[in-house]
């Protein structure tokens, strides 16, 4: 019965951690359609007044004219804060998915350490010391596995990845 209700309390985290990221995903999609959306409806406002220009021409040195170098560096300027707002979106999803990913961690070391616990509560006299062995190496195991994370954390720059885990 214990354990049914263990593995029923962590399915059900599971499948809210799962949405958790499901949503994450849509708001960083949605964030950047937006910006995109935002840039497509600038640079068709530009491109239709620079055409309403370009009609209104008479000879051709006006349209030598109309095409600047302060415009090609305005639009790569514009270009270069679009990528910005886009990775700002990247490295914000990115952020919140670390701290989703660490708490599920730690949600797991303290469910692990319950479950000894529990299940070496009942344990019959002079078990003790394979429950001591037994919990010494599950601390061991973790301490190596947030040595290991850490390690990996120090060495990656902005953009970690989880999967080697």
């Amino acid at each position: 019965m214990f354990q049914m209700e263990n593995l029923t309390t962590i399915h059900t985290k599971a499948i809210e951690s799962a949405h958790a990221f499901a949503e994450l995903a849509l708001d960083s999609a949605k964030s950047v359609s937006d910006i995109h959306q935002d840039a497509v409806k600038d640079a068709m406002q530009t491109i239709h007044n620079k055409v309403a220009d370009l009609i209104q021409i008479k000879d051709l040195k006006q349209a030598t004219e109309l095409v600047k170098v302060e415009d090609a560096q305005a639009a790569f300027a514009e270009a270069i804060t679009i990528q910005s707002k886009i990775s700002k979106v990247f490295k914000k999803s990115n952020h919140e998915i670390i701290q989703m990913i660490d708490l599920a961690h730690d949600e797991s070391k303290a469910q692990l350490r319950k479950m000894v616990q529990d299940s070496t509560k009942n344990a019959p006299q002079g078990s003790e010391p394979v429950i001591n062995t037994f919990e010494f190496l599950l601390e061991s195991s973790i301490k190596a596995y947030e040595d290991r994370k850490s390690t990996r954390l120090n060495s990656s720059h902005g953009y970690i990845s989880y999967a080697v885990f």
